[in-house]
């Protein structure tokens, strides 16, 4: 990658860096499929009171994406998986990885794989043992929310305020078809 490039791209991170923020929803417009159906033409947009910001070509600078000039659109190349999410996905871990916990509502996959008792006896976040740190329901499991997720009580505490850092970066940006 070239001096130019490089700076383009880093241009085209900070611009989207303020447009959208963790907890978004990025929506994504099929285009086109080739005859293949191995390669499709998306588009990438926000919507800011009630209307659609395109951020196709700079998401494609700044992840190194092929931005299809003809149809004006990200050009992806793969299938068995939907690629729209691939996309937003990669996008998201672009811009923020790490990224800090925005508490209520944040999308990240942290808050339903914190507890996992059953396979290592302690929470993947805090790294403490499940006992009186964490709590547990009278027969020694983890706490359940109302929703069915496990939750370290410590740790939602930790996110809730604001200190938790999510490792994954991906899931910081929600997707949608429209």
């Amino acid at each position: 990658m070239s001096k130019k490039q490089s700076a383009e791209r880093q241009e085209a991170i900070t611009r989207l860096r303020e447009t959208l923020k963790p907890g978004d929803t990025v929506y994504t417009v099929l285009r086109s499929v080739s005859r293949s159906g191995m390669n499709r033409k998306i588009d990438l947009y926000k919507l800011e009171n009630s209307e659609p910001r395109w951020l196709s070509p700079l998401a494609a600078r700044a992840c190194g994406w092929t931005f299809d000039t003809k149809r004006e659109a990200i050009s992806v190349g793969g299938c068995g998986m939907d690629m729209g999410y691939h996309l937003v996905y990669n996008l998201s871990r672009t811009l923020f990885h790490p990224f800090t916990c925005i508490g209520k509502g944040c999308p990240s996959n942290d808050h339903h794989n914190a507890y996992q008792s059953e396979r290592q006896g302690q929470c993947i976040v805090c790294g403490r043992e499940i006992g009186p740190v964490c709590d547990v329901d009278g027969d020694g499991k983890p706490f359940m929310r109302a929703n069915g997720n496990r939750e370290c009580r410590v740790c939602s505490l930790a996110c809730a305020s604001g200190e938790w850092r999510h490792s994954d970066g991906g899931y910081a940006l929600s997707h949608r078809w429209l």
